[in-house]
């Protein structure tokens, strides 16, 4: 009986260890599935970004409490449906993804609050297709990335082969102007209109 009770402890720690998810991604356990989310908190706006994650410390879109300083694109406020896009693309059932481990973000979404706070922000790396959420919260564990790049695009947010090079066109753009493209413009909550295009250098 001790026996059987002491290989039963030994399958439950095994179990559980290997359940636990990688350090460096968002705290959900592999496979799990949130269909319903409080995160990232009581937000009023969402934008969507492109970024160069080299000009920085950190490759996440948000960087102690500010934007990235490799931006050079950002979205219009997402509307209500779009929003509601977002959310079912990181909430839910879907497909596993098999990616590199490069983990070169380019793209990202960030959520602020009524005092135009940053409170929550997704960073996503399309090419080895690895992502994340900041803070950490109940989302699922595998994301839509085709959602979310369909998302990204229809916002026109940019995709390219050389986001650096797309940062240093918008970086001469705004030499000698006083008008970076990091601040929000529109509320979410406002009704749906269409969306112009996204602020960045002409290529």
């Amino acid at each position: 009986m001790i026996r059987i009770l002491t290989l039963l402890a030994v399958f439950l720690t095994v179990t559980l260890q290997a359940e636990e998810p990688p350090k460096n991604e968002f705290l959900t356990f592999q496979g799990k599935v949130v269909d319903k989310t409080e995160w990232p908190g009581d937000f009023t706006e969402v934008v969507a970004v492109a970024y160069d994650y080299t000009q920085d410390k950190s490759d996440s879109v948000v960087v102690d409490n500010r934007l990235h300083k490799g931006l050079f694109a950002v979205s219009p406020a997402l509307s209500k449906d779009q929003v509601r896009s977002l959310f079912t693309a990181i909430t839910g059932t879907h497909a596993p993804w098999k990616g590199m481990m490069c983990d070169e973000p380019h793209h990202g979404f960030v959520f602020y609050d009524k005092n135009k706070a940053i409170i929550g922000s997704l960073t996503i790396c399309f090419g080895c297709k690895r992502y994340r959420a900041s803070p950490p919260g109940e989302l699922s564990r595998h994301w839509d990335l085709d959602a979310l790049e369909k998302l990204l695009r229809n916002l026109s947010v940019p995709f390219t082969d050389d986001y650096t090079e797309a940062y240093k066109n918008y970086k001469s753009q705004q030499a000698g102007t006083d008008q970076p493209a990091t601040s929000p413009e529109s509320k979410s909550e406002g009704k749906d209109k269409p969306q112009p295009e996204s602020k960045v250098a002409p290529r």
